[in-house]
């Protein structure tokens, strides 16, 4: 199991006192319990279908530059997008069940602003709590195109149908469905008893 481990640095000679946080990327053993880091600055790991690739939010200075991809044993660190797109924040990439896409929750990219609510093809958006426009792309494993399906009016965490068809996720009380072949969102569940979650599939 791959997991992502913040911690906080503290001053060698003053313990109360906090200067940053570190975010790295480890490699848990479910049989012993051990752990072995796998590299630093690094943050949301997704296993590839390979086994032997991880993608991750590449950590930079304590800001978050990009999607990336390394090797399980750490070798060959390298961006995951060729299309030359950055963002201001995203979180959350999901390896579509089939293998073959890339999904993750996303805000301040540098070719498109969108606003509005969640619609159909993502022409859209409301500001975020993080006070950004907020988006759902979907990338193939390879990084060469990405697109936005919807606005999600807020980082989400995103979550893939088991047939890789539709992306499920939580925002402002409102639980959406979305397909990832036409873009269409269907709202399945409201209600002013949560907020946000981390919706599953279940086969």
């Amino acid at each position: 199991m791959y997991v992502h481990r913040r911690a906080a640095k503290q001053e060698a000679n003053n313990p109360g006192v906090y200067l940053e946080t570190e975010d790295r990327i480890e490699r848990l053993d479910l049989r012993t319990g051990e752990r072995q880091k796998v590299l630093s600055d690094g943050a949301e790991p997704a296993v590839l279908p390979d086994g032997k690739t991880l993608v991750y939010v590449r950590i930079d200075r304590g800001q978050q530059a990009g999607l990336y991809t390394i090797g399980t044993d750490g070798s060959k660190p390298q961006p995951l997008l060729k299309t030359g797109d950055r963002f201001w924040w995203l979180q959350a990439p999901r390896v579509s069940p089939d293998g073959r896409e890339l999904t993750w929750s996303s805000a301040g990219r540098t070719s498109a602003v969108p606003v509005g609510p969640p619609v159909a093809g993502g022409n859209g958006g409301r500001l975020a709590h993080l006070d950004i426009p907020s988006e759902l792309y979907v990338a193939p494993l390879d990084g060469t195109s990405l697109r936005s399906i919807t606005t999600t009016m807020d980082d989400v965490t995103p979550a893939w149908s088991p047939d890789s068809t539709r992306i499920a996720f939580i925002a402002m009380g409102t639980f959406f469905v979305v397909s990832v072949q036409d873009a269409a969102v269907v709202v399945k569940a409201q209600t002013a008893g949560f907020n946000y979650g981390d919706p599953i599939f279940l086969h």
